[in-house]
């Protein structure tokens, strides 16, 4: 056997060395202070990077969720160091976001990456833009409508629909599953889905299981809720030639160690009934 190939460890120090290497410039001050902000944002226009605040969210993220902690906004931190906002501003004309300008960029970042929803601006350094577009039209479903865009298609509640009839239809495959498959299965739908459980139906796994006609049975994590699904697993262990013994479930298998129990008591009397299957 092909021995495995493990990752390899990064302790550490390597971490904070490659957020370092991100930097335009490296911290020499360990808390964040106005004057800090300050005195940073100086230090990268003196050394020739560009200071509008695309380029800053890309670069120097905590720096812009500082300034707007201590200023409220990026243009205050551009006055405050004796700069112009309209002059920094030099990827838009004139400094200016007219409806034209905002439409056109809109329409070039969805030919470009097929996404605009206002997570993926943000994270995409296009956060000015976004909010420029609630300035100009009030909210961003409309600006993305002016620019000819369907804005259904990129609102939350649409998405969150989208993902959650995904959801939904992975949570139905249970009824048709049984033994291990299921128990894998329903585990991943109670880490992957508890936001919906959260805001769809007040944390309560049951509600959604009755509004959907789901067995809450099919959502039990443990093991083998029925003796459907410990026959259904005990019958593919015997298939592949794998041991049944109570020291062998015990070790490798305790939840359908337990199943035997509760369904049959001991496991001379589940020896009796596998002969049957």
């Amino acid at each position: 056997m092909a021995k495995r190939k493990l990752p390899p460890i990064v302790s550490q120090k390597d971490t904070l060395l490659t957020m370092q290497q991100k930097l335009i410039l490296p911290h020499w001050e360990p808390f964040a202070t106005a004057e800090y902000i300050l005195d940073r944002a100086m230090a990268i226009h003196l050394h020739g990077h560009p200071l509008n605040q695309r380029e800053i969210l890309i670069h120097e993220p905590t720096l812009i969720r500082n300034a707007m902690n201590f200023f409220g906004n990026w243009d205050e931190v551009l006055r405050r160091i004796g700069l112009e906002p309209a002059n920094i501003r030099r990827h838009c004309e004139n400094g200016k976001y007219t409806k034209t300008f905002i439409k056109s960029e809109l329409r070039r970042i969805f030919k470009e990456t097929g996404d605009v929803t206002q997570i993926a601006l943000i994270e995409n350094g296009h956060s000015t833009l976004h909010q420029r577009t609630f300035q100009a039209y009030g909210s961003f479903s409309a600006g993305l409508k002016a620019a000819g865009i369907d804005a259904n298609r990129f609102c939350k509640a649409t998405r969150y629909q989208d993902d959650y009839d995904r959801f939904l239809e992975r949570a139905k495959q249970l009824i048709g599953l049984y033994g291990r498959e299921r128990r894998d299965l329903s585990r991943e739908l109670r880490r992957d889905g508890q936001h919906f459980i959260s805001s769809r139906f007040k944390n309560n796994w049951s509600r959604f299981a009755k509004e959907n006609s789901i067995p809450i049975s099919r959502l039990d994590r443990r093991g083998y809720p029925t003796r459907k699904d410990a026959i259904h697993e005990l019958c593919r262990r015997r298939d592949e030639g794998l041991a049944i013994g109570q020291s062998v479930l015990v070790r490798e298998d305790c939840p359908l160690h337990v199943a035997v129990i509760r369904f049959w008591g001991n496991y001379a009397r589940l020896n009796r009934s596998m002969r049957r299957w």
